[in-house]
């Protein structure tokens, strides 16, 4: 028998996906500044100076790969507030964001209750919160992967 409407396993899904969002937010507000931060920042705001078309290093530094959209992000962030707490925040912010859309854009293949879960398992996986925690190349990319979807 089909059911409709929301159930309390769906109720249950929807804490666990608000908890994990309220632990990235509280979280996120520290993170770790590395050379990959500086690296990233600075390709970011060297811009004018020098056209961004590769990625960053692949393994070991032997080479780079194409495209470079997260320069010109955070090159346009800077524009707005150069201080790297406010990049990091953006990009909380756009996890968030990717994060919240999961329901929604996931429902029409999943169901309620399966886009709820996917929802809560990405909230609380441990390596999307370390990756909000350092701030670095994939810090960012979770709401792409979203809207790709």
């Amino acid at each position: 028998m089909k059911t409709s409407g929301f159930r309390t396993v769906d109720a249950l899904l929807a804490l666990l996906m608000v908890s994990g969002l309220y632990l990235s937010v509280l979280w996120g507000d520290d993170f770790t500044y590395s050379i990959f931060t500086d690296r990233d920042l600075y390709r970011a705001y060297a811009i004018g100076e020098e056209f961004q078309y590769l990625g960053s290093e692949s393994m070991y530094h032997l080479a780079r790969v194409p495209g470079e959209v997260m320069a010109y992000l955070f090159w346009a962030l800077q524009a707005v507030n150069p201080s790297t707490a406010f990049i990091h925040a953006a990009a909380v912010t756009m996890n968030a964001i990717g994060l919240l859309l999961i329901p929604v854009l996931f429902r029409r293949f999943l169901g309620w209750t399966g886009a709820l879960a996917v929802a809560a398992f990405y909230a609380g996986a441990l390596i999307v919160l370390e990756e909000l925690w350092k701030f670095w190349n994939p810090s960012i990319t979770p709401l792409f992967a979203v809207l790709v979807w």
